[in-house]
């Protein structure tokens, strides 16, 4: 039963150790993701830490080479606000482009109405007249074919017996 239990708490202890301590391809890894993101800072604190535990790796050499090519947090911080200063002002200059866009699109958009409006044919005053006389003229021949049916219709309900 101890033995049991003390293998058991070795083998614990042993997993314990092992999860702690990074391999050398955890710190290259680490560090590798910090330099591809921009951060130098970071980078270069771990390759270092990276570098005091596993001197003699190549690897690790190599991006601390790089690291150290990349351009300070200060200069890059700054070209990140210049770039970001430059695309507010596209953007910007962009909306406006846009805005004026669309103003000259609807003064287009009027002038074609005005003119499809200026193309359709008025009716004249005659033409008008023309067509209010046909419908009274319609009007009263209706009016008369209803008047002869009322007609027809008390002839034959009045019977001479």
């Amino acid at each position: 039963m101890k033995i049991r239990i003390l293998s058991v708490f070795i083998c614990s202890f042993f997993i314990l150790f092992q999860i702690n301590a990074q391999s050398v391809s955890d710190y290259f890894h680490q560090s590798a993701k910090f330099y591809i993101d921009g951060e130098k800072a970071n980078a270069k604190k771990t390759i270092q830490e990276a570098i005091q535990k596993f001197p003699n790796d190549p690897k690790l050499k190599q991006l601390a080479s790089a690291i150290d090519k990349l351009p300070d947090d200060k200069n890059d911080t700054n070209n990140k606000q210049n770039k970001q200063d430059k695309d507010k002002e596209n953007k910007d200059k962009q909306d406006q482009k846009d805005q004026q866009q669309n103003k000259d699109n609807q003064k287009q958009d009027q002038k074609d109405q005005q003119q499809k409006q200026a193309q359709q044919p008025q009716m004249s005053k005659e033409n008008a007249q023309q067509i209010l006389d046909a419908l009274m003229q319609d009007e009263k021949s209706t009016q008369d074919k209803a008047k002869k049916q009322q007609v027809k219709a008390s002839k034959k309900a009045d019977k001479d017996w």
